[in-house]
């Protein structure tokens, strides 16, 4: 913005010529308040609105027509072919083996009792 000089000159073209640069001025920096709003919703819209993939779980009645290829796919998959039941006769995985027995096992006895601990922001 132009700073308004110290002694205005007396001279009414001189006037009007600093009066329009103050104008000009001033509509650039409304210009530039007015993009930086625009910027601070878009940047609001994007960081506070809904993802869209939250959107999709709502049901609507339009969404339903996007379930054709899935329902398909369930129909198929309700009928397993010989090929999909000679893949899931595979050999499961055995169990966990156990601990060896020479580990030693920890008992309750040996761990420390509340009273060892203290109590935070006492000073006993």
């Amino acid at each position: 913005m132009i700073a308004a000089p110290e002694a205005l000159p007396d001279d009414p073209a001189a006037l009007k010529q600093l009066l329009l640069a103050m104008l000009q001025a001033r509509q650039s920096d409304l210009d530039k308040i007015t993009q930086l709003q625009e910027q601070v919703a878009l940047l609001r819209h994007k960081l506070f609105s809904p993802s869209p993939s939250a959107a999709l779980k709502t049901p609507t009645p339009q969404l339903a027509m996007l379930n054709e290829a899935e329902e398909l796919i369930g129909e198929q998959a309700a009928a397993p072919s010989e090929a999909e039941e000679a893949v899931a006769s595979f050999k499961r995985r055995g169990k966990r083996k156990p601990l060896p027995a020479n580990l030693p096992a920890l008992k309750s006895s040996t761990l420390p009792y509340r009273s060892h601990f203290r109590r935070m922001g006492r000073r006993d």
